[in-house]
């Protein structure tokens, strides 16, 4: 068993009652990023078990969905681009392969995971603080599209049409992979859980004896956090480039990429999206930060609940609300709900 760091803290609840289950922290470096997972538990063992649980699946996607590994599952497809040949993919790619196109063709291909192409350039343009070479971007484009991606409902199958085509799911992947490690917690009756996929946020019921999960998101006031109180069952993204970014001429360019023009997004916009889980909260928060306001008709039709946009110009911003999060109350986790109350 890999060893990983954990905290326990003696839960006690809002009302000074104290039931048995007690608070424990895990987290793992995981798909380039620190995933955490908060539990609740009566049993250490039992938490320690299924925290290891719920990170080993998180690492078997990463072997899916890594654009660093050639060997990831992704990396062998995209080096089969161009060739012809149609690949039998794993479940876990396509149900998020056929979703990422999906929401490419909802919002007019401001969602793309064929930016990959694009990727590249600009990963090796941020160190050095200038843009990447224009014929290069311009080139890259011609292998980006997810009208390039053919699949075969029937075969579970992907062909990828134009040679040297690169898929990047790093919009998306993060969050699928907090379902599957909030689904693998429940699978062992652990319910009340929070997973942290790099600030991607999946929530499920919250603490015993509490009234949700406080969470902190970014487009507060000043440059600050604002907090969402007791929310459970729901998935909170959270994007922007306050510090990943490219100044040229006195123009920020974002390390999120607009895949139809090739180009980082311009506007200083930071973004939060819940949605019913990661995999769409993680997608919509990259279709709002590419769109902003003219991406909320869709986002919301494929399923997000509310956006926070702020936008800021100078020293001025403004802050757009969108949406509601639902009430606790009619959440799945009415155990979580204060006794006698």
């Amino acid at each position: 068993m890999k060893a990983i760091r954990f905290l326990v803290l003696l839960l006690i609840g809002l009302n000074g009652s104290v039931r048995a289950q007690s608070r424990f922290e895990f987290s793992r470096p995981l798909m380039g990023t620190s995933f955490r997972i908060v539990l609740y538990s009566s049993d250490s063992l039992h938490a320690v078990d299924a925290a290891e649980a719920a990170f080993d699946r998180v690492e078997e996607l990463n072997e899916v969905f890594s654009d660093y590994l050639a060997s990831s599952e992704i990396g062998r497809l995209s080096m089969a681009s161009g060739s012809g040949t149609w690949t039998r993919v794993s479940e876990d790619l396509w149900r998020v392969l056929t979703d990422a196109i999906r929401i490419s063709e909802a919002t007019g291909g401001a969602f793309d995971v064929t930016v990959g192409a694009l990727t590249s350039p600009w990963r090796r343009a941020m160190p050095s603080g200038r843009l990447p070479d224009v014929a290069e971007v311009n080139e890259a484009l011609t292998r980006v599209g997810y009208e390039l991606i053919d699949v075969d409902d029937r075969r579970r199958s992907v062909r990828l049409s134009v040679e040297a085509m690169r898929l990047d799911f790093g919009g998306i992947a993060k969050g699928y992979a907090a379902d599957e490690a909030l689904r693998v917690l429940r699978e062992r009756d652990i319910t009340s859980a929070l997973i942290d996929a790099g600030g991607d946020l999946l929530l499920g019921c919250g603490p015993p004896n509490g009234y949700g999960w406080n969470i902190a998101v970014p487009g507060g006031d000043e440059d600050g956090m604002s907090v969402l109180s007791g929310l459970e069952s729901i998935a909170v993204a959270s994007s922007g480039a306050t510090y990943q970014y490219i100044e040229a001429d006195g123009v920020r360019y974002s390390h999120i990429l607009d895949p139809r023009t090739g180009m980082g997004i311009t506007a200083e916009r930071t973004v939060s999206v819940a949605a019913p889980t990661g995999e769409i909260a993680d997608a919509l928060a990259t279709v709002i930060s590419v769109l902003g306001a003219d991406g909320f008709e869709a986002a919301f039709a494929l399923g997000a609940v509310w956006i926070r946009v702020r936008d800021r110009s100078g020293d001025d911003y403004t802050i757009d609300d969108r949406g509601n999060i639902p009430n606790p109350e009619s959440s799945i986790c009415p155990a979580s709900r204060p006794l006698g109350n």
